[in-house]
């Protein structure tokens, strides 16, 4: 299921259902929305770009944020399928965000993140997590100022990444993932038996068990 949702996710009334107050607009590149929905296959999102707006907490006053999000292939972060076998597995995605027009960076690639859920040893459900590396490698993509040498060379000292990165925002990151899974582990499993496709349906019992 879990799997299956990021070939779902492809407009804003679907991606606001993921968290209805923070997540505000969605679209993704034309090579992912080229193939109907129902024929999508698992990993469909790998090398394609989910283009979101988005509070990192509406409800705390933060503001509204547009970040492009890179999907890549989960082996370059050295998730083969040998070694998610062997691990349990589940499911995974990796990704690159960007953010489209920081105040300071303008559009620049600020970080990786992954989404990873195992089956448990004892076979009672899935254990999610999420890793987020924020500002790390951080690339400016754009020809604005500042010139993206001086931004890629200076990103890269831990004082400076305090300053465009504060404590906060660790948090910020980590309230939001939380709150949008919370939010899907309770419109998941119906949306699933009524949207998904039949190729779909042979999904592992214990992805059902952790979204009941």
């Amino acid at each position: 299921m879990l799997q299956w949702w990021f070939t779902y996710c492809d407009a804003s009334y679907k991606y606001r259902l993921w968290h209805p107050d923070d997540h505000v607009w969605c679209t993704w590149n034309e090579e992912y929305t080229a193939s109907p929905v129902q024929e999508r296959k698992a990993f469909h999102e790998v090398n394609n770009s989910h283009i979101v707006t988005e509070h990192l907490g509406k409800a705390f006053g933060h503001p509204v944020e547009d970040l492009h999000i890179d999907f890549r292939c989960p082996s370059e972060y050295g998730f083969t399928a040998s070694t998610c076998a062997a691990a349990g597995v589940q499911f995974i995605v990796t990704a690159r965000p960007h953010t489209a027009n920081d105040r300071s960076l303008g559009h620049a690639a600020a970080g990786h993140m992954i989404h990873i859920a195992r089956e448990l040893p004892d076979g009672s459900g899935l254990e999610l997590r999420s890793r987020f590396w924020v500002g790390k490698g951080a690339r400016k993509l754009d020809c604005g100022l500042p010139p993206a040498f001086l931004v890629n060379m200076v990103s890269q000292f831990a004082f400076v990444k305090s300053l465009l990165l504060p404590l906060s925002m660790g948090l910020q990151v980590f309230r939001h993932a939380s709150e949008e899974f919370r939010c899907l582990a309770e419109i998941l499993p119906a949306l699933f038996e009524q949207e998904a496709a039949p190729h779909w349906k042979n999904v592992s019992e214990a992805e059902h068990k952790v979204m009941k």
